[in-house]
């Protein structure tokens, strides 16, 4: 009799954990997602750039995508820790004991990578289409900066067209070669 309640209590405790831990993963997905719709709000320049640049939508998508796995994952690896630190307190304390499961760490860095990919892919493609149209706005803001500055200043005129020009040239031949360290070594 005794060992059918514990057995019905262990069942229930079971069932109660699995559906606490589901809601708090729903909620920090949510909050992770929309962590990085603020990210994707307050960088709209940055990634603009980036696609003026010449960045990829992939490699906007992927770069947001990385920064949301990385960032469940160190969520992943701080709740072991102090999943291990409360389970060792109530060792010490007399009440259970708790192993150690590789299992169950592995198990916690899969789900802190599932989480960031589901909740951060939506965030991740906004920012990649957002880009195209950032991209287009800040080639205009850029080209009629520079119009301005060459309209007022003669000197700095035929000093932007030599820098526009040798960047053109060292940009395209990166570009065509995928030689990216060239420009830093001058080359």
């Amino acid at each position: 009799e005794i060992l059918k309640f514990l057995s019905m209590l262990q069942g229930s405790l079971v069932i109660f954990l699995g559906v606490t831990a589901l809601v708090a993963v729903v909620v920090g997905g949510f909050v992770l997602a929309n962590l990085f719709y603020l990210s994707v709000a307050e960088r709209t320049v940055e990634i603009g750039l980036k696609r003026a640049l010449g960045a990829k939508q992939r490699t906007i998508l992927l770069q947001i995508l990385v920064e949301a796995v990385v960032l469940t994952l160190f969520g992943a690896l701080l709740g072991m820790a102090l999943g291990m630190a409360m389970g060792q307190l109530v060792e010490r304390l007399g009440g259970l004991q708790i192993l150690f499961s590789w299992k169950v760490f592995f198990l916690s860095l899969a789900a802190g990578v599932a989480i960031g990919v589901v909740f951060g892919l939506k965030p991740a493609r906004q920012a990649a289409a957002r880009a195209e149209a950032e991209k287009s706005d800040l080639r205009a803001q850029l080209l009629a900066q520079l119009n301005s500055i060459l309209q007022t200043n003669d000197s700095a005129r035929g000093l932007i067209v030599n820098m526009s020009e040798v960047l053109f040239e060292k940009g395209s031949h990166i570009l065509k070669t995928g030689a990216r360290g060239k420009l830093a070594k001058g080359s």
